[in-house]
């Protein structure tokens, strides 16, 4: 069967949680993960979450097309929503890996400005980050899992910046503006302990 290219699409503009893509996450997969969780809200929610349903759709019919013989189930969908109406999307690119014909490869998603320049080199994209994201709605489908869609991540556009740590402030724990003491500008941003609850094989 020839190779067939997916087709790629481009997402609103969304806020990064927990993003990994300057140095890619190796501690569950040795081959490394780049990853973001995107939140989206309003309008453009509902139109990303309605078009992904549309895609899970598609995989889950080639996959009983596929499978005629088999009972296939349809996967998890690739979001989800919180109480508040925020729509959160998990996607990946693999860091590095071997062919078919054992030749190793690495690879790492292209990081644009908001002016389509590449971002300067030593800027590290942190959680708050206001982001643009080209991605591959992928089909998958396996009998544990089902079918269903692979968010492979291609690149990135930043449109507001906020460098390394996550978008946690002092008012996210409770605290308020007072009068007193005032620290120097911080060249070490706060980073907070890494969840281990985002960890996805698809």
């Amino acid at each position: 069967m020839a190779f067939v290219k997916l087709p790629s699409f481009v997402t609103p503009a969304g806020i990064a949680q927990y993003p990994r893509l300057n140095v890619p996450d190796t501690k569950f997969v040795p081959e490394g993960n780049y990853s973001v969780k995107l939140e989206f809200t309003g309008d453009e929610a509902q139109e990303l979450s309605a078009f992904l349903d549309t895609k899970m759709q598609e995989s889950f019919a080639e996959a009983k097309k596929e499978n005629p013989a088999k009972k296939v189930k349809q996967a998890d969908a690739p979001y989800s929503w919180n109480d508040d109406g925020v729509l959160s999307v998990n996607f990946k690119m693999k860091a590095s890996g071997t062919t078919k014909d054992g030749k190793a490869w690495n690879r790492k998603p292209a990081l644009f400005d908001a002016k389509g320049k590449p971002l300067d080199v030593g800027l590290t994209v942190g959680g708050g980050s206001k982001l643009i994201l080209s991605y591959t709605p992928a089909p998958f489908y396996t009998v544990l899992i089902g079918a269903g869609l692979s968010m492979r991540l291609e690149a990135v556009q930043v449109i507001e910046l906020k460098e390394g740590g996550s978008s946690q402030s002092s008012e996210s724990f409770g605290f308020e503006v007072r009068d007193g003491y005032e620290a120097k500008e911080s060249t070490t941003p706060f980073t907070p302990q890494d969840s281990d609850g985002d960890q996805e094989d698809f």
